[in-house]
């Protein structure tokens, strides 16, 4: 095989093809929904329960969710797919065609996934 240069839009395409669980991470801030989609995302430990999700150091939306006092974790599944790509949008409504749901301390879901869970950063 020769060493070929991947452009970034070609890696990411290679990399769609690895089945990985994916989860929304979306909050809601003065009205206005704020999300994004991961793709790392691990269980770490029951007691205490955490979880950990990886974010691109270039991502322009997680600087946003970070200062939120509760965020919405939504675990996608494989119907997910148009959920998942609307969310990782880099511009445009990220939640376009999606239902979502909102708790009172402001953690938005999206509808129909497996597992909601309302969580807040314990440490980044």
């Amino acid at each position: 095989m020769g060493n070929t240069e991947l452009s970034p839009d070609s890696l990411r395409e290679a990399f769609s093809h690895f089945p990985s669980g994916v989860i929304a991470i979306a909050a809601e801030l003065d009205g206005t929904r704020i999300g994004l989609a991961a793709s790392t995302f691990v269980p770490v430990s029951l007691d205490p329960p955490l979880v950990s999700f990886c974010v691109q150091n270039t991502s322009e939306t997680w600087p946003r969710l970070r200062d939120i006092a509760v965020l919405g974790l939504s675990v996608l599944g494989e119907s997910h797919d148009t959920a998942a790509r609307t969310l990782a949008a880099k511009t445009g409504d990220r939640f376009a065609g999606l239902e979502t749901e909102s708790s009172a301390a402001g953690a938005v879901f999206v509808k129909g996934t497996s597992v909601w869970l309302e969580t807040e950063i314990e440490q980044e």
